[in-house]
């Protein structure tokens, strides 16, 4: 795979990143699939939208933040100033999840329910949005001559050198979660308990970041062989099965108190 395309695209004094477009792309997709699982799960589809653009906020403030903590710490209480370049999507999921949930709380609706239909959202979602890490050539890995290998052409490209074809993590989790979100659509009407999907998306997530940072090569080891995103995914791992072992203890089927009734499996 050869990509000669820019990170950014100018339009006359107007200068837009594929990164900020297709996050947005992912964030339509997102509150679009959203809204369908929530009327196929027998859910009201109208705080999909109000919850879309809360994680979004939030998801990007998180990711920023949490970029600093590991990069600069000194400037957390200053985080946009001097520039706002460089972010850590697992910011996101840890900032965004819990913004998410304290707004569900505060409309009245049923968490768990909800964030079981934004997580089933999450992974097709999330392939699109990769696709501008691609297009940058973030998250790359060693050189290659498999067939799969990614060749950058454009001097903007922020691989080491273009021409040279490299591992890209950014394709492997494209892939990932796109099949990730292929089997979730196919089997979530039995995913029933509240934080069933919740847990599973998280904890399969992260399972994958975590295999397919050994190929990445854009951020340093900090510890042990393994690099600060797999410290993280060990970390999301575990809320993961706490999560889903907490929520095996509630019978099938159980709600949270909204009025409303998931439909039946």
């Amino acid at each position: 795979m050869t990509i000669g395309l820019s990170p950014e695209i100018d339009l006359g004094p107007v200068t837009v990143a594929w990164h900020g477009i297709l996050t947005a792309a992912a964030l339509l997709i997102a509150l679009l699939l959203a809204e369908r699982l929530a009327t196929a799960r027998g859910l009201d589809p109208a705080p999909m939208a109000v919850v879309t653009v809360v994680a979004g906020i939030s998801g990007l403030v998180g990711a920023r933040l949490f970029y600093l903590a590991q990069e600069d710490p000194g400037r957390l209480l200053t985080p946009w100033s001097g520039g706002g370049t460089g972010f850590a999507f697992y910011g996101s999921l840890i900032l965004g999840i819990p913004a998410a949930a304290v707004t569900l709380r505060l409309m009245g609706r049923p968490v768990l329910a909800y964030l079981d239909v934004a997580a089933l959202a999450f992974p097709l979602a999330m392939a699109v949005g990769r696709v501008g890490d691609l297009i940058n050539g973030e998250h790359y890995g060693p050189p290659t001559d498999l067939p799969w290998g990614v060749t950058y052409t454009n001097e903007a490209a922020h691989v080491p050198e273009v021409g040279v074809a490299y591992h890209s993590g950014a394709l492997y989790e494209i892939v990932m979660v796109a099949l990730l979100g292929a089997v979730l659509l196919a089997v979530h009407r039995r995913l029933r308990r509240p934080g069933e999907a919740l847990w599973l998306v998280l904890g399969a997530y992260s399972l994958g970041r975590f295999v397919i940072f050994f190929w990445v090569r854009d951020v340093p080891v900090v510890g042990l062989g393994l690099r600060q995103a797999q410290w993280t995914s060990l970390a999301l791992i575990a809320v993961a099965i706490a999560g889903w072992w907490l929520g095996r203890r509630q019978p099938r089927g159980r709600t949270e108190r909204s009025g409303e009734t998931p439909a039946s499996a």
